[in-house]
């Protein structure tokens, strides 16, 4: 049966002042966040109304910035939090059966002991009956969180993937929506607790059954009362508003409620609905992970399989790890199943069903109305529309709760939803007015609607109030002699319309940086891109079938006929005087834009581009390709930022940003790529913003004018051109803030990045100095100390561990001073990526802290040292050489080809020696990424439950295994990807050192290469 929700007795008049209250505050004019208020995200404290107000204020937070922020920052605490409670369960588990075993050994003791002073008496069985009650209690309540623990665990898993494919990014950015519409409900919930209460009868579901069409959807009791919520507070703003426009002849700028409040609250219950909106399908149940369908022909469930390539199953994962970090935050705070049990003292378990009384089917989990056809193939979204879903919704609600809504169900528009819908037009008939207000006369209603659209549509779209509105508003604006409201990727958010007041509440001046370039200059301009971009997207749509360098090749060879098509409107467009104009316009574009420019030069003067571009390497031309691309897609942005309006252009800068990098990771298909096309992408995308591309370009290529400034003042270039090229800029960090500032707790165990760094630097004289001042001081360790040896000597030659080695003698001392056991040194310099925040602290604070900062550290270590022997355990498992490389070798070495070489390389991963193979001439300049990606894949496989953190690895530099003959195998030093070097090699430390990984590394391939290959001679040269 269904529910019927009532309001509390008495509580009418204050609900109506609170809810009005709650409705200028949240739906006020969008913000935006200030960078350190941005580190605070996502909106911990949700039951404090000024930060619950943030969450519907805020719209520039990008969707994978929040996730990022939440799980990015986290991923080592929580599988941390995910084992103890795994560890828990299978505690209470031992500990039920192990009482009820006790028990039948009790009976059987009374059964057969004659003296019956001897029997276990009645209190006895009732302790341990009692203990497992709460034990068994207990149990079922972590059980009941198992599934949103281990749909937690699957998000996390994607930050173990050394490449990030779209399909990635866009469960980050589901999970995100998932989140914030929890949190939604949940600050709802704290801050009306009396408003709507539930007036249950039996029923199999606590909780609305609303038909969409055929199908049918179930919501929460919590989710109903919200979605009345949103209703009723716009019912009390269509009010006010009524009452406002009537009594205003002109609505100034400044004010935003109660009118604006209304539209705001009106678009946000279409957002919340389309894409935040937690339900369950009604049709579907689950049990653990096998789903079940109910098939009405056969009157009962049946088992269905589910694909997690699905957009249903994404979905799921993410509704319920969203579900656990906002409803259950405090699970993910356990370390340790002690930690759990303390949690659980302090609960209420007497609703908790025992495993006995669970059900073990459970309604399937799922959220917001909006379908996306997700392509794995072309890794590509393209959303469906839900306005028609909504509606379905709206009406149904509002109908069973019409004596809420007075106005909704008045029916002057037709339908509740259709009444909505009415308002946003700012139609003076759906504010119950008599007649016209002045202030909605004439042309007053089409600037208000652009004023409100002007502010929010790159936010919240204005396709989902449906096409018809759509069209409506985009005609009414037009008529103002402004463009239409721009339609956002639901992915992404801009501030453009706002960002001259953010600018000037800052004291700054934005310029236009296309300022001075004639109208007809723009369109040719734009002409020129949509040309070079129509050629752009055919190349990419053929690449995503291309899997081999041969049918690359082919592609390519097929440019030029495409580009010869093209030639003629290229040319046309093409103005001769840009080539000599001194433009300050002129030379931005140049410099910003030198392969496109090229492009665009060359074919114009019917100069070979294309053919030049068939005669490189397939890899090569590629390459080039992708540098032209990605330049159209900055000078799109560059007119977006300028507000130039190009028509009939299939993509915008995001979409173009996007389209190129899915299209390469779609060629490559999870293989390493290839040096060729790194030094492009990692050139055009930032590659430290790994969960989201567009924010990948936009850093990458704020990095470039940061560096273009440089170089121009260094020169003492125009003025202009420089203060034209900062305010590019500025207007880009306003746009797209840098998201790299991820704070954590400075005293947690961190989890490695999954890809170290692969920039080697030489080692000084003064830094092998220090090197042996850690390694036999600090250390207190011997030459026989090898794999440490040789770690340090791999950090001292890396940059982003090289601080730990090479430091001042105070931090030395400081160090020695805080960490007094030699196990802390060890794990200090042992595990340099979890404990460079640490570090980093102690690098900062003053002696005053240390008494404060001993015990903490006591604590912290102790936590490390367990985090190092588990990662210890399971990476003595490695063997020396991966099963695949041995083949690889075996086959090299057994080969009748008389001449032919392999390299090798060494990698320390914790305590274990492993010897990568690359048997490919391509890839030796940067087989350490390949070989860190094949280690990190085969520890997976070695981790049974997931609860081992990823491990780091050291690269110590290699070299190549000759074959001259069938008989003679040569082995040298020195390896193309990494090796450790010095800079003055003749002086003492140096050579000593240098010796000493020379003398070890023959050392250690002579005895592997004789123990794996006994019947092969090999002779060792370095």
């Amino acid at each position: 049966m269904e529910l019927d929700f009532g309001v509390k007795h008495g509580q009418m008049l204050d609900l109506k002042q609170k809810k009005k209250e709650w409705a200028s505050r949240v739906f006020a004019e969008p913000i935006q966040l200030a960078e350190e208020e941005k580190n605070k995200l996502p909106f911990s404290n949700i039951e404090d109304p000024a930060v619950e107000a943030v969450l519907y204020t805020n719209l520039h937070s990008r969707d994978s910035e929040v996730s990022l922020r939440l799980i990015g920052a986290q991923v080592s605490r929580f599988r941390q939090a995910i084992a103890a409670v795994r560890q828990a369960i299978l505690r209470r588990e031992h500990e039920v059966a192990s009482a009820r075993t006790r028990i039948e050994m009790m009976d059987r003791v009374n059964a057969a002991e004659p003296n019956p002073k001897l029997h276990y008496p009645p209190q006895v069985y009732e302790e341990i009956l009692a203990r497992i009650a709460v034990t068994a209690k207990e149990c079922s309540y972590l059980r009941q969180h198992k599934p949103m623990l281990e749909a937690l665990e699957k998000l996390l898993n994607i930050f173990d993937n050394a490449s990030i494919r779209r399909s990635d990014e866009q469960l980050l950015r589901l999970f995100a929506q998932a989140y914030r519409g929890q949190l939604r409900i949940k600050a709802f919930e704290k801050q009306f607790p009396l408003e709507l209460e539930p007036l249950l009868a039996e029923s199999s579901f606590n909780g609305r059954t609303i038909s969409l069409g055929d199908n049918r959807i179930l919501l929460e009791g919590k989710t109903y009362s919200y979605l009345c919520h949103l209703l009723e507070s716009i019912e009390i703003m269509l009010d006010l508003s009524a009452s406002y426009l009537a009594s205003q002849e002109v609505i100034e700028e400044k004010h935003w409620f109660p009118l604006f409040a209304t539209l705001r609250a009106i678009v946000e219950l279409f957002y919340i609905c389309n894409f935040e909106l937690p339900y369950f399908y009604d049709e579907l149940m689950i049990d653990e992970n096998q789903v079940y369908r109910f098939d009405k022909v056969m009157a009962r469930w049946v088992p269905q399989e589910e694909s997690q390539d699905t957009l249903q199953y994404s979905k799921r994962i993410c509704i319920e790890a969203a579900t656990l970090l906002a409803q259950k935050p405090e699970l993910l705070e356990c370390e340790n199943a002690d930690d759990v049990s303390k949690l659980l003292k302090g609960i209420e378990l007497k609703d908790v069903p025992s495993d006995t009384e669970r059900k073990s089917l459970r309604h399937y989990p799922t959220f917001g109305l909006v379908e996306f056809d997700f392509n794995p193939a072309a890794q590509r979204s393209k959303m469906q529309q839900a306005f028609s879903l909504v509606k379905l919704l709206i009406d149904q609600v509002v109908s069973c709760e019409s004596s809420n809504f007075p106005l909704l169900s008045s029916g002057l528009a037709g339908s509740p939803c259709e009444e909505l819908v009415a308002l946003a037009e700012f139609d003076w008939r759906a504010f119950g007015l008599k007649s016209e207000p002045a202030s909605l006369a004439g042309m007053q209603r089409n600037r208000l609607l652009s004023r409100f659209w002007r502010t929010v549509s790159r936010r919240r779209a204005i396709s989902m109030l449906g096409e018809n509105y759509n069209r409506k508003v985009t005609a009414a604006m037009e008529a103002i002699g402004e463009p239409g409201p721009e339609n956002p990727t639901f992915l992404s958010i801009v501030l453009k319309p706002t960002m001259s007041n953010i600018a000037q509440a800052r004291g700054e001046v934005l310029s236009d940086p296309l300022t001075g370039l004639m109208i007809a200059d723009r369109l040719r301009l734009g002409e020129m891109l949509q040309i070079t971009w129509k050629i752009a997207a055919q190349f990419l749509d053929r690449l995503k079938d291309v899997h081999s360098q041969g049918k690359l090749k082919r592609v390519i060879e097929g440019l030029p006929q495409s580009i010869k098509e093209h030639q003629e409107e290229i040319a046309s467009r093409f103005n001769t005087k840009w080539l000599q104009s001194q433009s300050r316009v002129w030379s931005i574009i140049r410099a910003l834009l030198p392969t496109v420019w090229d492009f665009w030069v060359k074919v114009r003067e019917g100069t070979t581009w294309q053919d030049n571009l068939v005669k490189l390497q397939p890899l090569n031309a590629l390459n080039l390709l992708v540098k032209l691309f990605c330049e159209v897609a900055r000078m799109l942005l560059i007119l977006e930022i300028s507000g130039t309006v190009i028509e009939k252009l299939e993509t915008d800068a995001e979409g173009a940003a996007q389209t190129i990098l899915s299209s390469i990771h779609n060629y490559l298909e999870g293989t390493p790529m290839p040096a060729q096309l790194a030094e492009a992408i990692n050139y055009y995308y930032d590659p430290e913003e790994r969960f989201d591309a567009w924010l990948g370009f936009t850093s990458a290529f704020k990095l470039h004018l940061q560096q273009m400034l440089s170089d121009y003042r260094k020169i003492n270039a125009d003025k202009q051109l420089i203060e034209a090229l900062s305010s590019l800029s500025s207007q880009l960090e306003l746009l797209y803030p840098s998201t790299k500032k991820v704070t954590t707790a400075v005293l947690s165990v961190k989890k490695p990045s999954s890809v170290p760094t692969t920039e080697a630097i030489p080692i000084t004289e003064s830094a092998g100095l220090c090197f042996a001042r850690v390694f036999f001081e600090i250390l207190g360790l011997q030459e026989s100390d090898t794999i440490m040896f040789l770690k340090l000597l791999s950090m001292l030659s890396r940059k982003s561990t090289e601080h730990f080695i090479n430091c001042p003698e105070s931090l030395h001392s400081l160090i020695c001073e805080l960490l007094p056991q030699q196990y802390q040194r060890l794990l200090l310099f042992g595990f340099p990526k979890a404990t460079n925040s640490f570090l980093n602290y102690i690098r900062s604070m003053e002696d005053k802290h240390l008494d404060a900062l001993r015990m903490r550290s006591l604590d912290y270590f102790t936590k490390l040292a367990a985090y190092a022997d588990a990662a210890i355990e399971i990476t003595s498992q490695l063997p020396t050489i991966l099963s695949k490389d041995r083949e690889v070798l075996n086959q090299f070495l057994t080969s009748t080809t008389t001449k032919g070489e392999v390299s090798y390389l060494f990698l320390i991963v914790c305590e274990t020696l492993v010897i990568d193979i690359c048997a490919t001439t391509a890839e030796r300049g940067h087989q350490l990424e390949t070989a860190t990606a094949k280690i990190n894949s085969y520890i997976k496989t070695l981790k049974s439950s997931g609860e081992v953190p990823e491990v780091e690895l050291f690269p110590i530099g290699g070299g190549r295994i000759v074959r001259e003959s069938s008989s003679k195998i040569i082995v040298t030093g020195q390896n193309e990807s990494f090796e450790i070097t010095f800079t003055e090699p003749d002086k003492a430390m140096s050579n000593y050192l240098l010796s000493r990984i020379c003398s070890i590394k023959a050392s250690f391939i002579s005895r592997v290469l004789h123990e794996e290959f006994p019947q092969t001679s090999f002779s060792v040269v370095f």
